[in-house]
């Protein structure tokens, strides 16, 4: 797997959070590296969260890709968010973020879709005009969406659209009320890859900053870090080593912990 969006078609499934947590608890392989790309249109949220300086962003990286990129200037580019999770993030301006995108997504997108030793996890938010380039040429697009008609009818008409352009598609559901994942696989036809439970009141102590042990113990936070690894099991030709309970926990201690001081839940 070289590059994995998660996106959104209606609603705040919660695409933001998801992405920061599979993207903390991906599993590191030798000889691979992960990272988190901030490519939401309405504005990016991480620099803001963490107090990051945009000197290095989407914007400069945008602008670096116009003559081409290669390894090192990816590098140049990325930032450590709190538990050393490199990211790409983003001003929280939508017309600078929607600027870059129009001027270089596409060609970022591509290159690292194209990199086999590269684990890019990018959060899209809400799939527009401006971001859907980079959705076509992903490895994979996963439709954050909670398992109601009004959410799934539109992001299916979109999914549909996305598996002519080549990337694998799946579902992520919040939940799995009122329509059950068998059932919106066998209506729509695209697999669901993971079921999040829909557990708002842990979503919120998340993006608030809560880092309690409960919290970190929480079904929500520990079923995240088993679909990391399910879903890197899924997207990748080679094994991936399942990891007990207790190695998915740590890796939630070691990463997703320190970057969850604050944020929203687009």
């Amino acid at each position: 797997m070289s590059l994995v969006c998660l996106a959104s078609q209606k609603g705040a499934p919660g695409v933001t959070l998801t992405s920061l947590l599979l993207a903390a608890a991906w599993p590191n392989t030798p000889g691979r590296r992960k990272l988190l790309l901030e490519a939401d249109p309405s504005g990016g949220s991480f620099a803001l969260r963490y107090r990051l300086g945009l000197e290095t962003s989407l914007i400069t990286l945008a602008v670096a890709a116009r003559a081409g990129l290669d390894d090192d200037k990816l590098a140049a580019h990325l930032q450590e968010l709190p538990g050393g999770l490199p990211a790409i993030v983003a001003p929280d301006g939508p017309d600078q973020v929607q600027s870059a995108l129009q001027a270089s997504g596409a060609a970022i997108a591509a290159w690292m879709a194209d990199r086999a030793e590269i684990d890019a996890i990018a959060d899209l938010g809400r799939l527009t005009d401006t971001n859907l380039p980079l959705a076509h040429v992903a490895t994979a697009v996963l439709m954050v969406a909670r398992p109601e008609v009004e959410h799934l009818q539109p992001a299916a008409r979109r999914m549909a659209d996305l598996a002519e352009q080549g990337p694998r598609v799946g579902w992520i559901l919040v939940g799995d009320r009122p329509h059950g994942p068998e059932e919106i696989q066998t209506t729509y036809g695209h697999p669901v890859v993971a079921v999040l439970p829909d557990d708002q009141r842990t979503a919120r102590a998340l993006t608030n900053g809560s880092m309690s042990a409960r919290i970190m113990k929480s079904p929500l936070v520990r079923t995240a870090t088993t679909v990391a690894t399910d879903l890197a099991a899924w997207l990748q030709p080679e094994p991936v080593a399942n990891e007990s309970a207790d190695d998915t926990a740590t890796a939630v201690t070691d990463e997703v912990q320190p970057a969850l001081a604050g944020g929203d839940q687009r």
